[in-house]
């Protein structure tokens, strides 16, 4: 489609993958599929890092997957990995202080911000524990 000039716009053509990708996770036959999934997408960060836009989808594409899912243990991990993408000195309730924290774009913390509200669809109660303990997590100092 991007090809034929149909969505010369990179945004739309994003914007109709999540759509497209939304409908899939609707029709995965397992809580083991969307595990899976939630696992590909966590190890594709890294992946995908120099490409903001399709890191951006990933991002919301996660959230999907993570409102899916039935697991609290899945959902925890998930929401945790979709925070370090822009807190990376944040680990399992701690600050790292020897981490600086890094300054991203708005486009990104976006992102990351409608990821967690997409995961919060129907996994309310974890998020909001999830993004309490985070907001008053304990820092480890610098030495």
């Amino acid at each position: 489609m991007l090809k034929s000039g149909v969505l010369k716009n990179e945004n739309l053509y994003f914007e109709r993958l999540e759509s497209y990708i939304a409908n899939l996770i609707n029709k995965l036959p397992s809580e083991e599929w969307r595990k899976s999934l939630n696992k590909t997408i966590i190890d594709g960060y890294s992946t995908y890092q120099a490409n903001e836009n399709f890191l951006n989808a990933l991002l919301k594409i996660h959230g999907m997957t993570l409102s899916k899912a039935e697991s609290v243990d899945v959902v925890r991990e998930g929401l945790e990995k979709l925070f370090q993408v822009c807190h990376p000195e944040y680990t399992k309730n701690l600050i790292n202080g020897h981490l600086a924290p890094q300054v991203h774009d708005e486009t990104l913390r976006l992102s990351v911000a409608k990821g967690i509200g997409l995961a919060a669809a129907h996994n309310f109660e974890c998020a909001f524990e999830f993004l309490k303990e985070a907001y008053t997590a304990e820092a480890i100092a610098k030495k």
